[in-house]
């Protein structure tokens, strides 16, 4: 897991990441960010000029990140948690 990715993405930073490990788990490729092959640095480059190049697509991908990680704040993992619990005893919600 890439710690500096989610951190990234957490305040509204577009990332570019490897297909490596888990972190194509964390973006969506061409909506929070890129996933490009190992080793490709042509694909690389391309991807950051895009980002650099293009300030709407800059933002709307940084406030896609964004949004994405703050499904994995404790409030809404508090939320989930307590939803589970909920559906074993209905009564408790």
């Amino acid at each position: 897991l890439g710690l500096t990715l989610l951190e990234s993405m957490a305040v509204g930073t577009p990332v570019v990441c490897t297909a490596v490990g888990g972190m194509p788990e964390y973006v969506h490729d061409g909506v929070s960010g890129f996933i490009v092959p190992p080793n490709d640095p042509a694909t690389l480059r391309d991807r950051l000029r895009r980002l650099l190049e293009d300030p709407v697509l800059d933002r709307r991908m940084g406030e896609a990140g964004c949004r994405q990680v703050q499904a994995f704040g404790w409030p809404a993992v508090a939320d989930a948690v307590f939803a589970q619990y909920a559906s074993f005893h209905p009564a408790a919600g």
